[in-house]
């Protein structure tokens, strides 16, 4: 008989083993491994960007480079063409680390070689080839579809200056290119025109580098300088000869016209200006009229023009407004009505406030003590005249005349009209002359003398 305590004691104890075993460990760090591995390539292979152009031309599958200021960020991954539009389809994968640069405003352009008005570009790309240039644009949300640029911008968005845009209804030579002037020195470029069918208006984008950025201001105009230019004036002739480019592409002129204060900072909103056809334009946008004062001449009026210079002894004050019959409600032809206005600006500048602000009783104290208004010559050669205040002491004292609530300024007759006048009285003198007798006695006397 078998002791059953004995047997108990002999049957060996089962338990379970909660550990892993060390033959699992090798799979588990190759598929942490593997999905590392597929993290990383598929961080290190960038994002997609599609950007749409007309032409693929100089475009290559895995060899054209993508760049931003000349730094490689990316290769062309796909060349697609939409059967319907027939716009190429282009595929660029842009590294991880630049990814940040593909902004809402960034923009795409492919460089190759060109010959445009505003000159010769990617003449590097000769060797190279072709490739698409990244303007990242302002910082903003991402954005992984573009229209790309058929030109490429003359200056990036992220290079600092003033942008402004200009109005023009005769935009004349002016195009992508043509420079930007101050006081004949290059201070900026034309980088778009957009004509605008409907209102019949050139709208030019226009670029100014950051150091010349405070030239501009309230008071600035900008007019356009087309090339050779001729002008016939009160001061004579004027013959400006422009640089080679400024010849070719056109450029646009800008400053305060003459008897406008300095101007103040420009405002953030304000950036839009008016392009004039030429420094005439300019000078009578900014003009503003103090005064409006008529002039009676009873002499001809040709050589007088509208614009031309009115001052008081040499000192411009004024411009001639308007040469009309229409400017009086009962006028005759025996004194032609001449509109003159004062400049604020240029008064400002010549006189202290005292002789400015006389008002009524100043203007009888100066037609009292003889101020009077006459047509000189500027120029001989052109026969230009223009407005000349001054007093005339000897001349009797007159009151004041309104004339359709216009005062009248009383004129005297000076330089080449006093001349002509002694010339026709001379003339009729000498045409009254007997000639025939002093001949005959001058001939006798000298008969008696031989």
């Amino acid at each position: 008989m078998k002791d059953s305590t004995n047997t108990e004691s002999t049957k060996p104890a089962v338990s379970r083993d909660r550990k892993i075993s060390k033959v699992w460990i090798i799979p588990i760090l190759g598929l942490f491994l593997g999905i590392w591995l597929v993290n990383r390539s598929v961080t290190e292979r960038g994002e997609l960007v599609t950007v749409s152009f007309e032409n693929a031309e100089g475009l290559a599958v895995d060899k054209t480079e993508v760049r931003c200021r000349s730094v490689k960020i990316g290769k062309v991954e796909s060349i697609k063409l939409d059967p319907k539009d027939l716009t190429v389809s282009i595929g660029m994968r842009i590294n991880s680390e630049h990814v940040a640069l593909v902004r809402k405003q960034s923009k795409f352009w492919v460089v190759r070689p060109r010959i445009t008005g505003a000159g010769i570009s990617g003449l590097g790309t000769l060797l190279s080839g072709a490739y698409i240039e990244l303007d990242p644009g302002q910082p903003g949300e991402e954005k992984f579809s573009f229209i790309g640029e058929e030109q490429p911008p003359l200056t990036p968005s992220t290079v600092p200056g003033l942008r402004l845009s200009l109005i023009s209804e005769m935009p004349g030579s002016i195009d992508l290119g043509s420079g930007i002037y101050f006081m004949g020195n290059k201070v900026g470029k034309v980088e778009s025109r957009f004509f605008d069918p409907n209102l019949r208006i050139t709208e030019f984008g226009i670029f100014i580098e950051e150091r010349f950025a405070q030239l501009v201001n309230s008071e600035t105009r900008f007019w356009r300088d087309n090339g050779i230019d001729l002008k016939v004036d009160t001061s004579g002739f004027q013959l400006e000869l422009p640089s080679l480019d400024s010849l070719v592409s056109g450029r646009i002129n800008f400053g305060v016209p003459d008897g406008l204060p300095d101007g103040f900072e420009l405002p953030s909103v304000v950036n839009r200006f008016t392009l004039f056809e030429d420094t005439n334009g300019a000078d009578a946008d900014g003009f503003k009229s103090a005064a409006d004062l008529l002039i009676l001449v009873e002499e001809q009026v040709r050589g007088l023009n509208p614009g031309a210079p009115v001052e008081f002894r040499g000192l411009r004050v004024g411009r001639v407004s308007e040469i009309s019959y229409q400017l009086v409600s009962h006028a005759t032809v025996e004194k032609t009505p001449v509109l003159i206005q004062l400049n604020s600006d240029l008064l400002k500048r010549h006189f202290p406030e005292g002789l400015r602000d006389e008002g009524l009783e100043g203007i009888k104290e100066a037609f009292a003590q003889g101020l009077r208004a006459s047509l000189k010559t500027s120029n001989v050669l052109t026969g230009q005249l223009y407005v000349d205040l001054d007093y005339y002491p000897d001349i009797p004292p007159t009151e004041i005349v309104l004339i359709d609530d216009c005062l009248i300024i009383p004129s005297v007759e000076t330089g080449f009209g006093r001349l002509e006048d002694s010339v026709a009285e001379l003339l009729k003198k000498l045409n009254d002359l007997e000639i025939e007798p002093l001949l005959a006695e001058f001939t006798d006397a000298a008969k008696e003398a031989t």
